[in-house]
């Protein structure tokens, strides 16, 4: 090949174009961020609208219902699902994979612009967030103190916050239970009453007297001066003696009926951390920085602090541990990987100029590998990595076909410059048929979408980077080496005596090898008989006794336990039942590294973005434990424990407890494994449904942690107005409404500024002054005309019953039940066993039940996956058409392709591996490998063939003589990747599959195609003999 010509005879020009790659390569090194996925921007927006002192069933009516109106006119919208709670709505907007994310956000923003007069005057405004990879914390931090001099709420603000934020690469500082200052005033209902007062009314007198108005401007003379009313008070003494004018003209001071303090505000989150209570802070990179780098960076900005003393900031949760730890233990498996290639090569070779020459393919396709990263932007993670892993053991394939025809040539006593020359010429066509074979498995993988797309998009890209980096080092650097290095038969001294015995071996086994294929081709009956019996083996095994998964789950060391109280439970007293929890298990789980807990709602649902679950009466336990191959137990072992425990606490009325990884479980967002969704209109109907559906489930003895989310209701009181006797005293029911909710709830009434901090001043009544029923009818209501009534005069209130969250999907009402699955079990059984259970129950018309979560992403993931293979199969075809010059050939190579399978299916059943989403990528990759060899046989006949070899002579000449690169090339890629395959390190679960599917699918099919392809060229070459034009 001229390229190959070019490169023997400028030997310099090629070695420095080589040092270049080195120079770039360990440049890229350097740069390249670390992360655990690719840096990816999910097809997702979540609106989050807070409501304070709303109901479920309010927050649903008045803003989740009007916002998904208006939001699912979206631009290639394609899913709307909602959650509406008490307090808060979260719309979350799903779209096509490719769409323009920012501009979705910004057509989301003007549509909800037209609607937000809709919205309740007391609701917050909605926020439009995007997710990606950044959204989890890189860092989480606790916050605590028992020095009451220090405003925690300060320190965070003018401190700790702008100095993590100055940090390179911080992206937002997110604060959870962080003490809110405010300047309560707390009226005394029963005074008020005396006075004929609403809280209303006294809020829009505080409001008045604390007034900053700019008046205008004055012009004096040559000046032009700004004038402004200073309205605001002076100090909280000053509020306390504000003159209120009551509605008989009489005036009071607000310390007649009030008292005023300076106070943290009360919240409905609570955070803790070493069994007490104190403030989380998470802490986030931006979307292209290197998580490593901002971890080291915040821990020695964290030690620089001064902090005030009895203050304390400590790390309670590191989500850099899974990622340096997986891309160091799958670093490890890659050099290990390459030495066991290196290995190998000397084994069969034993020599060390040719085993050096192949092994160049290894360090140059790598750095090839690691420049493209560079220049595309992309992150060294597990997945890039895991591309190198498996492409290790191929990229010297192309290099020991070619080392070994040189070789052979300068035995024969040509030289060495020409042998390199021309050996390399003469199996330039069949290396780049190879590797283009190869690439084109890869090729659908780049444009594919969803979560295939999402991850292997880069396993890809890097994979047919490196192949190509291994064919340019085979047809230039390879033959250039070989031409300086090699030593010519005339100059060859005696081979050392293991060289010699271990030759005999080799050349015993070509003879045996050529018996049996002559053998084969006299009793071609028996095995192609042999052949149907394998594939009926593998359909029976992969029928009965392999399953089928979706993404394994991964061992990352995260302990993730959920408790749910009773309905109408207040965070408070979730936090007791919390720290029970904590207790028994800080006592029982001495692997525990740190930990925090986080007990009710935070203002604007944050927690809900990063993948928690919040509510009043929800507690969100997290632990991290020592590394896997530092404990006896997992992470689900120990999370099996704990739920014993947990069945007998009483106050737990629903738990979830999972071992895993808090990093993994978010960025896959695959939801729950087991996720049965019920359509419907009447939320009644929707709960006797689900707990029809959560009852059946429970009969199935592998599932666990079964959860409903409509199962219960929650008591609340309803306040009915009587709208005849509200017309007869003139008062409006819309203002009476939100006199009743300001009396609960709170009113603020401005700001009051202290050192140039604003303060809200929240006007609410005594707490310890409404405690019944009783007390909520004393409210006093306004009328038109200026007097009051007392509640109970225009309305009656009684005890219902009310939900505390109503999820939606497509703008209809759902209830979901979820379970866990318990890991001896795969998907796919359960998958079965539930959709028996559904089609089991008798529904009503509107009344629809289907089975989503995990099993519907499997079945689209598996749908895309079998596309992509169908398209690969179609291009390695094409290509191997394309060298033959036919198209009867790449059919009869193409024939071992389902022995892959067979041998991946033989793997699972030894290893109790499942088809999952790794696994089913690697068949693909198969597919473009286990060719190869037929590739070699096949043009190698040919040749033979074509200087007129007899049929039989030709098939058993080609067979003995590439035998041994053959073998070669498969023990390599199988040696490459077997550490993969054995490696128990962390993030193991995710790419030791892989390593399995490909070494079984790989020895088997070579295996095969050493008897197979011989058998079948002779079946069909005898056929078509007559049509040699369509064969050779």
């Amino acid at each position: 090949m001229k390229i190959t010509d070019i490169s023997v005879k400028n030997p310099v020009a090629i070695y420095m174009f080589f040092a270049g790659i080195i120079l770039f390569g360990l440049l890229a090194i350097f740069r390249l961020p670390r992360d655990l996925f690719p840096d990816i921007e999910y097809p997702t927006l979540t609106v989050v609208t807070v409501y304070p002192g709303a109901s479920a069933e309010q927050v649903e009516k008045e803003v989740t219902n009007p916002l998904e109106v208006i939001l699912a006119s979206t631009e290639n919208i394609k899913n709307i699902q909602s959650f509406s709670k008490d307090n808060v709505s979260t719309i979350s907007l799903q779209f096509d994979w490719g769409s323009d994310i920012t501009e979705a956000a910004a057509n989301a923003r003007d549509l909800i612009e037209l609607v937000k007069y809709q919205l309740p005057s007391e609701a917050q405004r909605p926020i439009i967030m995007k997710i990606n990879s950044s959204v989890m914390p890189v860092v989480i931090l606790g916050l605590q103190t028992t020095n009451t001099n220090v405003d925690i709420s300060d320190l965070i603000e003018k401190v700790i916050s702008p100095r993590l934020q100055h940090i390179d690469g911080v992206g937002t500082v997110i604060s959870i239970a962080q003490p809110e200052t405010e300047i309560a005033v707390e009226i005394d209902p029963l005074k008020a009453e005396k006075y004929g007062l609403t809280i209303d009314y006294i809020a829009n007198l505080i409001k008045s007297f604390n007034l900053n108005v700019p008046a205008g401007s004055l012009k004096t003379g040559v000046w032009d001066l700004n004038v402004t009313v200073h309205g605001s008070v002076p100090s909280i003494e000053a509020i306390y003696h504000l003159p209120i004018t009551t509605y008989l003209g009489q005036v009071i001071r607000l310390k007649d009926i009030a008292i005023v303090k300076k106070q943290y505000k009360q919240k409905d989150e609570i955070a803790r951390t070493h069994q007490e209570r104190g403030t989380a802070l998470m802490v986030q990179k931006q979307s292209q920085a290197n998580a490593l780098q901002v971890y080291e960076a915040v821990k020695k900005e964290i030690a620089c602090l001064q902090l005030p003393p009895e203050t304390n900031i400590y790390e309670v949760f590191n989500t850099t541990e899974i990622i340096k730890g997986s891309i160091n233990n799958i670093t490890e498996t890659l050099l290990w990987g390459g030495l066991c290639v290196i290995i190998v090569v000397w084994l069969f070779l034993r020599a060390w100029r040719s085993s050096l020459i192949i092994s160049l393919a290894i360090p140059f396709s790598l750095l090839i590998a690691l420049i493209t990263m560079m220049v595309a932007g992309f992150t060294i993670n597990v997945f890039t990595l895991m591309s190198m892993v498996v492409a290790i053991g191929m990229i010297i394939d192309n290099n020991i076909v070619v080392v070994e025809n040189i070789t052979k040539y300068i035995d024969r006593g040509i030289r060495k410059k020409e042998a390199s020359i021309f050996a390399t010429g003469e199996m330039g066509q069949a290396i780049t048929a190879s590797t283009f074979t190869t690439i084109a498995v890869f090729f659908p993988l780049i444009f594919a979408g969803g979560i295939v797309g999402m991850f292997f998009q880069q396993f890809a890209i890097i994979g047919a980077t490196t192949m190509l980096g291994s064919l340019l080092i085979a047809l230039t650097l390879t033959p250039t080496a070989s031409s300086q290095l090699f030593i010519e038969k005339s100059k060859q001294k005696k081979r050392l005596k293991i060289y010699e015995k271990t030759e005999s071996w080799y050349l015993k086994l070509e003879d045996n090898y050529g018996k049996l294929i002559n053998w084969s081709l006299h009793n071609k009956g028996i095995i192609i008989i042999i052949m149907v019996a394998f594939i009926l083996l593998a359909f029976i095994l992969g029928k009965w006794f392999i399953g089928t998964d979706y993404i394994p789950n991964v061992d990352g060391g995260d302990l993730i336990t959920v408790i749910q109280m009773p309905d109408g439970y207040s965070v408070e007293e979730t936090e007791k039942v919390a720290a029970k929890v904590e207790k028994f298990i800080e006592d029982n789980v001495p692997e525990i590294l740190y930990g925090f807990t986080v007990a009710g709602q935070t203002d604007q649902g944050l927690l809900s973005s990063v993948g928690f679950k919040e509510n009043k009466n929800l507690a969100t336990i997290v632990y991290h434990l020592v590394p896997p191959n530092k404990r006896k137990r997992s992470a689900e072992e120990i999370a099996d424990m704990i739920v014993i425990e947990l069945k007998k606490i009483p106050e737990i009325e629903q738990f979830n407890v999972v071992g895993g990884s808090i990093l993994v479980s978010a960025l896959l967002g695959s939801g729950s494994p087991v996720e049965i969704v019920i359509t419907g209109t009447d939320l009644e109907t929707l709960r006797k449904y689900a707990k029809i559906v959560e009852d059946s489930l429970k009969n199935i003895p592998f599932l666990k942690n079964i959860q409903n989310n409509i199962v219960n209701t929650k008591p609340e009181f309803q306040v009915t107005l009587d709208k005849d006797r509200m017309a007869n005293l003139n008062i409006n029911p819309a203002i009476a409404a939100m006199q009743v909710r300001q009396s609960l709830y709170g009113i603020e009434a401005g700001k009051y500024e202290q050192q140039g901090k604003e303060i809200p001043i929240n006007i609410k009544y005594m707490r310890d002054e409404l405690k019944s029923v009783n007390d909520v009818l004393n409210i006093r209501i306004s009328s038109l005309l200026g007097s009051s009534y007392p509640l109970r005069e225009v309305a009656e209130v009684q005890l219902n019953n009310g939900y505390i969250e109503i999820m939606h999907d497509n703008q209809q009402r759902v209830a979901v039940v979820g379970a866990d699955i318990n890991t001896n079990v795969d998907l796919g059984t359960v998958t079965k066993e539930i959709q028996k259970i559904i089609s089991s129950i008798d529904t009503y018309d509107e009344v629809i039940i289907k089975q989503k979560g995990q099993a519907e992403e499997q079945a689209k993931s598996f749908k895309d996956l079998g596309l992509i293979l169908v398209i690969s199969v179609l291009l390695v075809y094409m290509i191997m058409a394309a060298q033959f010059g036919n198209l009867l050939q790449p059919f009869i190579i193409f024939l071992s392709s389902p022995f892959a399978v067979v041998g991946s299916i033989i793997a699972f059943y030894l290893t109790g591996t499942t088809l999952n989403l790794i696994s089913f990528v690697a068949i693909i990759l198969l597919m473009g490998v286990v060719v190869n060899n037929g590739i070699v046989l096949v043009d190698y006949t040919n040749m033979l063939i074509k200087r007129g070899y007899s049929l039989n002579d030709a098939i058993i000449a080609a067979g003995i003589s590439r035998l041994r690169p053959v073998l070669m090339t498969t023990f390599t890629t199988i040696m490459g990747i077997l550490p993969m395959a054995i490696n128990r390190g962390l993030l193991h679960e995710i790419w030791s599959p892989f390593g399995i599917t490909t070494i079984g699918g790989l020895f088997f099919a070579t295996l095969i195609t050493l008897i197979w392809i011989p058998l079948l060229y002779s079946l069909f070459y005898s056929h078509f003999e007559h049509k040699k034009s369509l064969y050779i």
